[in-house]
């Protein structure tokens, strides 16, 4: 959600504020995320999942950069139900098999967007 500067707020966490350095985080992550396509396990912390949910738009418009994946893991915090279908698309369709695994030990469970 947008807040009054710009800027945006997810829980706790403010992104930027500047469309310039929304873009160059952008830029970052997609020379970022290839470099990271012959990983079997992608385990992803709820700050990474809350930045791909942002930009899941964007990435869509790249192949999947992952190739070897078995799965991805979501932190304990976050549903499954709660990733984007355009971001589901991006991590798994360069591994047909690969599935989106998470781990629900706790009882606080909070939406990763």
């Amino acid at each position: 959600m947008e807040d009054d500067e710009g800027g945006y707020n997810y829980g706790r966490y403010d992104y930027p504020r500047k469309k310039q350095e929304l873009r160059q985080y952008l830029q970052q992550l997609t020379l970022m995320l290839p470099e990271l396509g012959s990983a079997k396990i992608l385990n992803l912390d709820l700050q990474a999942v809350q930045a791909l949910s942002l930009i899941s738009d964007f990435i869509i418009n790249f192949s999947s950069p992952f190739h070897n994946l078995k799965y991805v893991k979501l932190p304990e915090e976050c549903q499954e139900s709660n990733i984007s279908s355009s971001l589901r698309s991006y991590l798994l369709d360069g591994s047909p098999t690969a599935t989106i695994v998470t781990s629900h030990h706790r009882h606080n469970v909070f939406p990763c967007i």
